[in-house]
C-alpha cells in the first residue's frame, strides 16, 4: 500500500519485488537500482521502443511548455 500512495516508493518496490522473479536478479553489488531499467531494454520490440521515445518526448515538451502558476 505504501508505494500505491507513494509514486516515489513504486520503482523500489516493483524492481524489488516484482521484476526479478519474472525476470532474474538484476541488482549490483551494492544494491544500487538507478540504471536497472538500462537492463530491461533489450527486452522490448523495436516498435515498443519508438513509443516510448514518442512519450518522452511528449513529456520534455510538456515541461518545457508548461506555464507555472
Amino acid at each position: 500500500m505504501y508505494a500505491a500512495r507513494n509514486n516515489f516508493a513504486f520503482d523500489v518496490v516493483y524492481w524489488r519485488k516484482i521484476d526479478q522473479p519474472f525476470f532474474g536478479p538484476v541488482i549490483g553489488k551494492d544494491g544500487d537500482l538507478s540504471d536497472v531499467w538500462r537492463k530491461r531494454l533489450d527486452l522490448l520490440q523495436p516498435g515498443e521502443k519508438a513509443l516510448m521515445e514518442e512519450c518522452v518526448d511528449l513529456k520534455v515538451k510538456d515541461r518545457d511548455t508548461r506555464r507555472l502558476k
